[in-house]
């Protein structure tokens, strides 16, 4: 909930002014120094360290992996089975088909 909080906070504030100078300060801030993606006008940067930072987490690729073998799992249907309803196979959760009380 902070974060969420604190995000707007600091989006909805100008630290520099809104000169040519303070924007190209700006966009080196944030492209050169911060490495984050940012879209500015025209200019767009895609570089996003802090993403890369998290992803090379040993932790998080270890997590990553057991969710996407568990998906993987999910989704193939066991061989020799027959789905429990013609049309939707038994790897699509019983909420999500049509007539399912929500």
């Amino acid at each position: 909930m902070g974060g969420c909080w604190l995000s707007r906070f600091l989006a909805l504030r100008r630290i520099l002014l809104g000169t040519t100078v303070g924007r190209e300060i700006e966009w080196l801030i944030l492209t050169e120094l911060l490495e984050l993606p940012v879209r500015q006008g025209y200019r767009i940067a895609r570089k996003d360290a802090l993403a890369e930072t998290i992803l090379a987490s040993p932790y998080i690729q270890s997590v990553l992996t057991k969710t996407s073998k568990a998906l993987a799992a999910a989704l193939v249907p066991a061989r020799n089975h027959t789905p429990q309803r013609p049309g939707l196979p038994d790897t699509v959760p019983d909420f999500l088909r049509p007539g399912a009380p929500s």
